[in-house]
């Protein structure tokens, strides 16, 4: 993986997917665009990993009037983010840490498409039809609690 990786990535994201957003009523600048409706902002932020070769798309919602973040400050409509809520559904990682230097180009553009996917996914969540996702750590963390929790009462 080179340092280029992640521009190569940002443009096909660009190319592919912000027009996407575009016609479908999105407004912003990569990484953070939103959908401001009479009652219901549609938020949509892209998050990179922070050791390289991956990105998410993250998903939240919020009303359109009297924005308050998770510290309870004002926020204006037209710059609220993923980031200002708590509630968030993600997608899991598009990796491009193992493409070749030869083939960056070809993955970029299958992540960009596979992240046009996504965006069915997404409308799901913001029209309500899809709960927040728990991360792959929490379940895990609850499915050990409940495996402890069950070796307890059977040890007794």
């Amino acid at each position: 993986m080179n340092k280029n990786d992640k521009k190569i990535i940002i443009n096909a994201f660009q190319e592919k997917v912000v027009s996407v957003l575009k016609q479908n009523g999105f407004t912003g600048r990569f990484p953070h665009f939103r959908k401001i409706k009479e009652n219901q902002i549609y938020l949509l932020s892209i998050q990179f990993d922070k050791w390289g070769g991956g990105y998410r798309i993250c998903l939240s919602k919020c009303p359109a009037q009297t924005i308050k973040d998770l510290l309870k400050r004002d926020v204006e409509p037209q710059k609220a983010t993923a980031w200002h809520f708590g509630d968030r559904y993600t997608s899991d990682w598009f990796r491009y840490d193992y493409a070749s230097e030869d083939k960056i180009q070809q993955v970029a553009g299958n992540l960009a498409l596979q992240s046009v996917e996504f965006l069915n996914v997404a409308k799901h969540y913001w029209e309500g039809r899809l709960v927040q996702r728990q991360s792959k750590w929490l379940i895990l963390k609850t499915k050990l609690g409940d495996l402890i929790s069950l070796k307890k009462q059977t040890s007794h």
